[in-house]
């Protein structure tokens, strides 16, 4: 079974561990709830947002249908409380993995530009100079044979541009291939669960520059 959490990390963020499964209660930031989370080390979460006034779960926040100012104001602490606790706890938010996603964040938060969501799949990311400019990292899912004759499924990669020479090179060296879905000579594929953050990070970081020095010569 495939190991998704460390149960170091579970430990380290205060969860209590027995019989395999690791729980805690946390806060709501603001009060009146609380969240109580249920993992184990495969990814199984289970969660309950419980009132604290009654210690019975808020049930309505289960209910799609459910509509007001308190129960949306709710929804939106339950949210960002989940986000920050997964993130916390090395959950993966996306199919790009930890790795993935901390380079995205790398990028917000040195040039604030988001990532996007620019098809229909719902998944794939892509980060760009500015609300209108160049992509220059594009997350995506892939064919796993792409990476290795004969291997199934689908696996995360992150496609970034890069310029020659040194695109050879790395292909030559095989931390990457030429670009799955874009231009091979330009751009390179990079196996996401493979490769390092810092790997990532430098990927991005290169394929951003020269798109920058392309849209300067423009």
């Amino acid at each position: 079974m495939e190991e998704v959490l460390d149960r170091n990390v579970l430990l380290s963020q205060g969860f209590q561990e027995q019989d395999g499964v690791f729980s805690k209660d946390i806060p709501y930031p603001g009060g009146g709830f609380f969240l109580r989370l249920r993992a184990r080390t495969d990814g199984e979460i289970e969660e309950e947002t419980i009132e604290v006034d009654t210690g019975l779960p808020y049930l309505l926040l289960g209910v799609p249908a459910a509509r007001g100012e308190f129960v949306e104001d709710v929804r939106r602490r339950h949210d960002a409380l989940m986000e920050k606790v997964l993130w916390e706890i090395g959950y993966p938010l996306s199919p790009f993995l930890r790795n993935g996603e901390e380079a995205i964040r790398h990028f917000e938060e040195k040039y604030g530009e988001k990532a996007e969501r620019p098809f229909q799949d719902g998944e794939s990311l892509v980060l760009r100079t500015g609300p209108k400019g160049s992509w220059y990292a594009l997350f995506l899912m892939g064919p796993a044979r792409y990476l290795e004759e004969g291997r199934e499924g689908e696996v995360p990669l992150l496609n970034v541009k890069c310029p020659e020479p040194l695109h050879e090179e790395i292909v030559r060296r095989g931390e990457a291939l030429p670009a799955y879905h874009m231009n091979k000579a330009q751009w390179l594929s990079y196996s996401v669960k493979d490769s390092s953050k810092e790997t990532l990070i430098e990927a991005i970081e290169r394929s951003r520059t020269e798109v920058r020095r392309k849209e300067r010569l423009i």
